[in-house]
């Protein structure tokens, strides 16, 4: 077994001042084998942290976890039916303890959140087809009708590929979309 710093003077005799493996091995003392293992390695990470070779035992997970499972899973239904009986993380924790399995309130809390299912996404689409969005804005202006200036309601419509605001006029207040009849405003 040899120390990580040796391993990393090692790598620097070689791959950065450019001598040779056989003239490492001589002068580190090791084999010339050992010296290309050492080579062959991924160079050191700057924070050195222990990696586990087996997964450590959660006796009390692997007890637990069927149940939680079970359930959030029913919880899928009773979101939708009956939203008030959904079981919360406290709710299992006091189930659990009555099954007589071991377990801490903050424990279920933990496997619950690592269980649910995330939402989807939710995301305002930001790029349109032509013609798929327009924008509307409500407003007033006066407009010659018959020889005399009159104040009409007038909604203009941005539509979000055009560069300028093309504005539409409705014959009634209530109007809710652009008819025939409209004209467009100049």
């Amino acid at each position: 077994m040899y120390p990580v710093a040796h391993r990393d003077e090692i790598r620097a005799w070689v791959l950065i001042q450019g001598k040779s493996q056989r003239a490492a091995a001589r002068h580190f003392g090791l084999s010339r084998n050992t010296v290309a293992k050492l080579l062959e390695e991924e160079p050191a990470a700057k924070e050195r942290q222990y990696r586990r070779q087996v997964g450590h035992k959660t006796p009390v997970r692997d007890t637990a976890l069927p149940h939680i499972e079970g359930w959030l899973k029913e919880n899928e239904w009773l979101q939708r039916w009956a939203p008030k009986q959904c079981w919360t993380a406290h709710r299992m924790w006091m189930e659990l303890r009555k099954l007589g399995i071991p377990i801490g309130e903050s424990t279920v809390r933990l496997f619950v959140q690592e269980l649910r299912k995330p939402l989807k996404p939710a995301y305002v689409p930001l790029d349109f087809a032509p013609g798929e969005r327009a924008e509307f804005d409500f407003g007033e202006a006066t407009v010659k009708l018959g020889g005399q200036l009159v104040p009409r309601p007038v909604p203009g419509r941005a539509a979000p590929l055009f560069r300028g605001d093309v504005c539409r006029m409705f014959s009634h207040a209530a109007a809710r979309s652009l008819s025939a009849r409209s004209a467009p405003c100049l």
